[in-house]
């Protein structure tokens, strides 16, 4: 099982695919392993539920653009497969999340720039859809106003997104869900429901996603 979730900060990508490695295990024997979760700068070496320290960020926050743009690149490619794939991975954000915030925050990735990220995008989408054409791309979609609510009720310690920008945020992300030349797709709206709600949704639709492998490995009995 391949899971790749995106959807603006705020929107509970992360709480969902922790849940989903959990659900993963306890009903179908699946082990996702670790989330990864690497395109939220500084947080560029996370973990769950191990997360880089405030040194760590301080020292990545204080490299050149030049460094920290190829740092963030070579963390695409380090995730994305390197030949046919049908291991276990979750991962969120990943290049979709990094070109969305490189443009926006990052200073890095433009047109006819160093690392432009429209160029490596499409070159990672290439591979994944190729290599892993199993992959399910998920949604994660939150109406703006929630989003601006959970910001100011649970700031994140280094938050990527300004509010002005959370409806452009999110247009931008459904853009590349819609763009994507992944097949398997799934849209989770998680602006009203519960994680629990959500997670009865995704358990539903991933259903028409599982591989023969995934299957087998189904506990019976």
């Amino acid at each position: 099982m391949r899971l790749f979730l995106i959807g603006c900060e705020y929107a509970g990508t992360t709480t969902l695919g922790l849940e989903m490695c959990r659900w993963a295990k306890e009903k179908m024997g699946i082990e996702l392993g670790s989330l990864h979760d690497h395109w939220k700068i500084p947080d560029v070496v996370d973990h769950h539920p191990v997360k880089p320290t405030e040194e760590d960020c301080r020292q990545f926050m204080g490299l050149s653009l030049k460094m920290q743009e190829a740092y963030m690149r070579h963390n695409l490619y380090y995730h994305a497969p390197h030949g046919v794939e049908d291991r276990d991975q979750i991962v969120v954000g990943f290049y979709i999340e990094d070109t969305i915030y490189a443009r926006l925050y990052y200073r890095y990735g433009g047109p006819g720039m160093a690392g432009d990220r429209a160029v490596h995008s499409k070159n990672l989408e290439g591979l994944v859809a190729r290599l892993a054409p199993q992959t399910v791309l998920i949604l994660v979609k939150t109406a703006p106003e929630a989003i601006a609510r959970r910001m100011h009720e649970n700031p994140h310690p280094y938050p990527v997104v300004r509010e002005e920008d959370i409806e452009r945020v999110c247009r931008l992300f459904e853009a590349a869900f819609e763009a994507s030349i992944l097949k398997n797709k799934i849209v989770l709206d998680t602006s009203q429901a519960t994680i629990e709600e959500t997670m009865t949704v995704f358990a539903e639709q991933i259903q028409s996603f599982l591989t023969e492998a995934d299957k087998r490995r189904i506990p019976t009995g």
